[in-house]
C-alpha cells in the first residue's frame, strides 16, 4: 500500500454527537501527532473473548457526491503474495450517507469463521442473522453504487491499480480519548481520483492492520542489526 500524506487525529471522535453538528475534517484530524498511513491491506481482530467477538465502526466523515456500501471480505493468497476475493460482508449501506456517527458492531463466531451483523435482536448467531464466512483476518471494501466499482484494501483487487485506502492506527497517539483503534479513510474516484481520501472515514475499534511481508521483513532486518551491533559492543 501507497503511504499517504500524514495527518493528525482529533480527540473528537468521542464528541457527544447529538450536541454537535458534524465534524469537519480538520476537526476529524487535529489532535494527535503525526500520523500516517500504516500500509496495511488486511486486519485482524483482536477482541477475542470467546463469548461475543466483536468490532464496532462508526462513520465519522463523509464529503463525498457518490454514496457507497461498504463491507469486509475474506480473501486468500497465491503464490505470488496477491490477495484472492472470498466472501463479502456489507456493514454499511448508502442509505446510511451521509451519516455521521451511523455505527454497526460485527460479530464473529471465531469457531465457525462467520462474520455477522445482529438483526434479529437475538444473542448470539442464528439464521436472522447477516452473514459470511469470513474468519478473523480479512479486508474492507467501499462498494460505490453510482459507478458500480468497488475498491479492496489489497491494491492487486482494485481494477484500476490504485490504492483507494489510507489506514491509520490511532491507538496510542496523544490526544486521542476514545477506543478507536484504527481510521479507515476512502478515496471513491477511479484512478486515484482526487486523493482527499474523505469520501467516507470510518473509525473502528478491536481491529488491527496486519503488517505487509516487506515491512516485516524490514522489521527483521533491523532487529538482526540492533542484536549485532550489541554482540560487537560486548566484545
Amino acid at each position: 500500500m501507497q503511504y499517504k500524506t500524514a495527518f493528525t487525529m482529533a480527540a473528537m471522535l468521542s464528541f457527544p454527537v447529538a450536541a454537535l453538528a458534524t465534524p469537519t475534517l480538520d476537526q476529524i484530524i487535529s489532535g494527535a501527532p503525526n500520523l500516517s498511513d500504516n500500509g496495511a491491506q488486511s486486519f485482524q481482530l483482536i477482541d477475542m473473548d470467546n463469548t461475543q467477538d466483536d468490532f464496532f465502526a462508526q462513520i465519522v466523515l463523509e464529503q463525498a457526491s457518490y454514496e457507497s456500501n461498504m463491507g469486509i471480505y475474506s480473501f486468500d493468497t497465491d503464490i505470488n503474495g496477491n490477495a484472492i476475493l472470498g466472501n463479502k460482508l456489507q456493514v454499511f449501506a448508502a442509505n446510511q450517507e451521509p451519516g455521521f456517527a451511523s455505527s454497526q458492531s460485527v460479530y464473529f463466531d471465531l469457531l465457525s469463521g462467520i462474520a455477522y451483523l445482529d438483526d434479529d435482536g437475538n444473542v448470539g448467531l442464528t439464521t436472522g442473522d447477516t452473514q459470511a464466512l469470513i474468519g478473523r483476518t480479512f479486508g474492507f471494501y467501499l462498494d460505490v453504487v453510482n459507478t458500480g466499482q468497488t475498491y479492496y484494501s489489497h491494491v492487486n483487487l482494485n481494477n484500476d491499480g490504485f490504492d483507494h485506502l489510507a489506514a491509520y492506527t490511532t491507538a496510542g497517539h496523544g490526544g486521542v480519548t476514545n477506543a478507536f483503534d484504527l481510521i479507515l479513510a476512502w478515496e471513491d474516484l477511479p484512478n486515484g481520483g482526487d486523493k482527499d481520501f474523505t469520501d467516507m472515514v470510518v473509525a473502528v475499534s478491536d481491529v488491527v492492520a496486519v503488517p505487509e511481508p516487506g515491512t516485516l521483513a524490514l522489521l527483521g532486518l533491523g532487529l538482526a542489526g540492533l542484536g549485532a551491533a550489541r554482540r560487537r559492543q560486548k566484545a
